[in-house]
This record gives C-alpha cells, structure tokens and sequence, in this order.
C-alpha cells in the first residue's frame, strides 16, 4: 500500500513540475507576442522569422507537457 502511495506522490510531483513548467513557457510565449509585436512595427523581417520559430519550438514542449498530462489523468 505504501508503494502505491509513494508512486501516486512522485506523479503528483511531476504533474506539478510539468504545471510550473507550463507557467514559464507561457510566460516565454507572451515575451515572444511582445518582441514579435515591437519587430514587426520596427519592419525587422529577418529577426521576425527567428521569433517565430522559437514560438513554434516553445508552442511544441507546449503540446508534448499537455500530452504527458493527459497520459497522467488517464492513468489516475
């Protein structure tokens, strides 16, 4: 019994750990939307591509957490 508990403790960890996670890369995607924002009025395309890019990078770790979360409520 005390094994299932301590496994269910070490997932809840991750869980949160995967939610903190989330936060920060929020918290990236809205820096990102900003310094888009500010080289898309200056007219700077080439630097524009770059943003966008790491958008897309940033939006993937996005859906592989949302995916791992899910695995995890499913198990639960």
């Amino acid at each position: 019994m005390f094994d299932s508990v301590s496994a269910q403790e070490e997932e809840l960890d991750k869980a949160v750990d995967n939610d903190f996670v989330m936060v920060n890369l929020a918290e990236e995607i809205e820096t990102k939307g900003k310094e888009l924002l500010e080289l898309t009025m200056r007219g700077d395309y080439d630097s524009i591509s770059k943003v966008i890019e790491e958008l897309q990078e940033t939006l993937s770790k996005i859906e592989e957490i949302i995916s791992s979360r899910e695995a995890f409520l499913k198990v639960t």
